[in-house]
Parts: structure tokens; C-alpha cells; sequence
């Protein structure tokens, strides 16, 4: 009786160390799923970040697709004013005119009209 008893608290002794090892290996096992969701969520806040910009992209890049040829016709349309005026104010000088004659008015008066044309 006493070698079965001896028996039983060996085996129970062992069967408490493979608890303990069981246990541990499920508190490191508990520990790498909460350090790997962790990573997890780093990385999918990155991705969500990444396809936020890729689609801020794209809009902006249709965007300039849709307007560029606006933003051109204008540019081109100062341009010209702007070229006119310079020869315009060029010519007055050479014949003595000062830039104070009524020909200013016109001409501020059309440049803002076309303006306003194209901002709306």
C-alpha cells in the first residue's frame, strides 16, 4: 500500500510540474497573442493611413486633370493682358502720354471683368 502511495504522489507530483509548465506556456502564449495584436494594429492603422493618401491622390490627380486646361487658358489670358498693357504703357511713353489718361480706366476695367468672368 505504501508503494502505491508513493506511487500515486510521484505521479501527482508530476502531473503538478506538467501543470506549472502548461500554465506558463499559456501565460507566454496569452503574452505573444497581445504583443502580435499590438503589431497588428500598428500595421493596419499604417495601411488605412496609406490608403487614405493613395485615394487623396488620385482625387487631386483628377483634379489637375479636370483643370489644368482652365488653369492654362487663364494664365495664357494674363499673359496677354498683361503683354498688351506693357506695349500698351510702352507706346504711351514713347509718344509723352502719361499713364494717368483715361485709357487706364478701360483697360483696369476689362482686365476685371474678364476676371471675374473666369472665377465664376
Amino acid at each position: 500500500m505504501r508503494a502505491a502511495l508513493k506511487r500515486l504522489e510521484e505521479q501527482h507530483s508530476a502531473d503538478m510540474d506538467q501543470l506549472a509548465a502548461v500554465d506558463s506556456d499559456l501565460h507566454n502564449a496569452l503574452a505573444s497573442i497581445e504583443q502580435q495584436q499590438e503589431l497588428f494594429k500598428g500595421a493596419s492603422e499604417s495601411y488605412v493611413f496609406h490608403q487614405e493618401l493613395r485615394s487623396f491622390i488620385d482625387d487631386l490627380g483628377g483634379c489637375m486633370d479636370d483643370k489644368m486646361p482652365e488653369i492654362v487658358a487663364i494664365e495664357e489670358e494674363y499673359y496677354t493682358l498683361f503683354s498688351n498693357r506693357a506695349k500698351v504703357l510702352s507706346e504711351r511713353r514713347e509718344t509723352g502720354w502719361s499713364s494717368d489718361d483715361e485709357g487706364d480706366d478701360e483697360d483696369l476695367a476689362r482686365f476685371k471683368s474678364a476676371y471675374r468672368t473666369r472665377k465664376s
